[in-house]
């Protein structure tokens, strides 16, 4: 009786460490996977209505524009909490436009090192008043 029950608990063992294996592959696998991006913000396959502008351009190009960004699409960004973001808006609405990832140190609480972190999320392409400019990447 002993024997059948150790190579029950062996073999759901196995099947457990074998299940575990395949999911840490999995991840693994997943996180080195090259992400598609549209050649334009037209070809987006996110619906209008379905985000706002930055949230969409966020999604389609994986560059958040840190010039028409609300403080909730701002948050989506390693290493920008709800406070950061805030100060972030308030920033670029006192003083101006973002043109380049040195200029998020004019915001409180922003250092170099804080800078260079999250410049590869964002996108500091000028803001415009045109809808066009929210679909194309080019402008």
């Amino acid at each position: 009786m002993s024997s059948l029950r150790d190579r029950i608990l062996a073999l759901t063992l196995f099947l457990v460490l074998c299940i575990l294996a395949a999911v840490l592959l999995d991840l693994r696998w997943r996180s080195r996977a090259p992400r598609t991006v549209p050649a334009t913000m037209a070809t987006c396959p996110v619906a209008e209505d379905e985000a706002s502008p930055a949230r969409r351009e966020w999604i389609c190009t994986g560059r958040m524009p840190v010039n028409v960004a609300t403080p909730r699409d701002l948050e989506v960004i390693d290493g920008i909490g709800p406070a950061r973001a805030r100060a972030i808006v308030i920033e670029r609405e006192r003083t101006g436009a973002f043109g380049e990832p040195g200029d998020l140190e004019r915001v409180h609480g922003i250092g170099p090192v804080t800078a260079e972190a999250v410049a590869g999320d964002l996108s500091f392409r000028p803001p415009c008043e045109e809808p066009a400019c929210s679909r194309d990447d080019s402008h």
